[in-house]
């Protein structure tokens, strides 16, 4: 699974993702924290499309014993891009505090998903940038009650 996102992420975990944390800093009104210049890119992949995934890995009549296969949605976003979509959703734009990069970090991360197509006939139903607003919706509408 690549960068997987969605509505019930919790942003206060240590292993919380970069999308609530950035959303969440929206709602707050508050800088970001980058590691790095932003424009590392990554692959992300929202939750219905992961569901659909493994859905259609079980239901498949191929024997699939042993295979690996890459889910996502076949989309390159830098960071500073998820900032411009998340800033657009709120309105509120959003102006992230750069630090240096993480040791370890990949700096671009593309999944080819062929294989998920060619054995379980998985095509991602929910891009990037819409899985970003259904979230976004999902944090403000906690963030409001």
């Amino acid at each position: 699974y690549f960068n997987v996102f969605g509505p019930r992420q919790d942003p206060s975990s240590q292993y919380a993702a970069v999308v609530p944390n950035f959303i969440t800093a929206a709602l707050k009104k508050v800088r970001p924290t980058v590691y790095g210049d932003g424009e590392q890119t990554r692959d992300f992949c929202y939750i219905d499309n992961t569901v659909a995934a493994n859905l259609l890995a079980a239901e498949t009549p191929t024997r699939l014993s042993g295979e690996v296969i890459n889910i996502a949605c076949a989309e390159r976003i830098s960071l500073n891009q998820l900032l411009s979509h998340i800033s657009e959703e709120s309105g509120f734009r959003l102006s992230p505090h750069y630090v240096p990069k993480r040791a370890g970090d990949v700096r671009d991360s593309l999944a080819s998903i062929d294989l998920a197509r060619t054995l379980i006939g998985y095509e991602p139903k929910v891009l990037a940038r819409e899985g970003l607003r259904r979230t976004f919706a999902a944090f403000k509408a906690m963030y409001d009650a």
